[in-house]
């Protein structure tokens, strides 16, 4: 007796923690949507802590029973950082993808090896190549702030702190959320006291509060109470994805629901699948929340 109850206290030390844990395919995935929704930081982050676990590119890479799932870390890592204005980080990351050569197997994930060609040709251009040359051994190094700010220098910081700041309020006023967040956070780094930081990213959190409520009351089945969350809010965040795939996705529940009568419905979900995709290409809906006839209207709106 005392040895079986020892074996199963041992089983639950080895087993309890890897079920806290999330393995490397299920970090890959939070990292291909935070790619999706324009979470650039978040992505490298999850991206990072998947290759962290599994370092090697696999066409076909079994994660657990049969289940197989195409594994392309640095072709997504390098897109992030490529939009985070790191293109060294982002041009090691394209060849090092490409050296691996596995993203042209890929049987389930047929976009990347396109995604690789397409970024890797841009990066290795001879305008980009002149413009932010590949540094040596310290590439690790976040140098996306150098056209902007010396380091040591604090009148540099200050004048990169004044610019970025007035892009960031450009962009809001234009209504691009998701480029203000990531201006301002370039702010921060340089200049977390600076004045209206605060207020302005305070301002962004809410209406990112806003686009979840929205999101939420879809997903409760309240589609109309969706769209009068979702339409307002998207004004303010014209080049957040998710936003219009879900408010596209309101609309379409809705004509769904009217037996296909209501055809005004289908065409505003279509327009907002149409702003969705001239956001992000490469975005997909969530299958584990759209229903497929839902997801049949997205996928019939072309790519840009």
């Amino acid at each position: 007796m005392r040895l079986s109850i020892l074996l199963s206290v041992l089983l639950l030390v080895v087993l309890i923690p890897d079920a806290r844990a999330d393995r490397w395919f299920e970090i890959y995935e939070k990292g291909r949507v935070a790619l999706q929704n324009q979470q650039y930081d978040d992505a490298v982050r999850y991206l990072t802590e998947a290759i962290d676990q599994k370092p090697e590119s696999k066409a076909n890479a079994r994660t657990y029973g049969t289940h197989f799932i195409d594994y392309f870390p640095y072709v997504y890592r390098g897109i992030a950082y490529a939009r985070l204005g790191r293109t060294a980080l982002a041009l090691q990351d394209f060849q090092t993808e490409q050296q691996a050569g596995e993203a042209d197997q890929g049987t389930k994930d047929t976009r990347a090896a396109m995604l690789l060609r397409q970024h890797l040709g841009e990066l290795k251009s001879p305008a980009v190549a002149r413009e932010r040359p590949l540094p040596g051994p310290a590439a690790s190094r976040d140098t996306s702030l150098a056209a902007v700010a010396t380091p040591g220098s604090r009148a540099a910081a200050q004048a990169g702190s004044d610019t970025l700041f007035g892009q960031a309020a450009e962009y809001l006023r234009r209504g691009q959320m998701m480029a203000a967040k990531r201006v301002l956070e370039n702010v921060e780094r340089l200049n977390r006291n600076y004045p209206g930081l605060a207020e302005r990213r305070q301002a962004i959190r809410s209406r990112e509060q806003e686009i979840k409520r929205g999101i939420a009351t879809f997903l409760r089945g309240e589609y109309q109470g969706a769209i009068d969350i979702l339409s307002p809010a998207a004004a303010g965040a014209t080049d957040a994805p998710h936003l219009h795939a879900f408010l596209g996705a309101s609309y379409a529940a809705l004509y769904l629901l009217s037996g296909g009568e209501e055809s005004a419905l289908l065409e505003q979900a279509r327009q907002a699948f149409v702003r969705t995709r001239q956001i992000n290409g490469a975005y997909e809906l969530d299958k584990n929340v759209i229903s497929p006839p839902i997801r049949k209207i997205f996928d019939a709106v072309p790519q840009p």
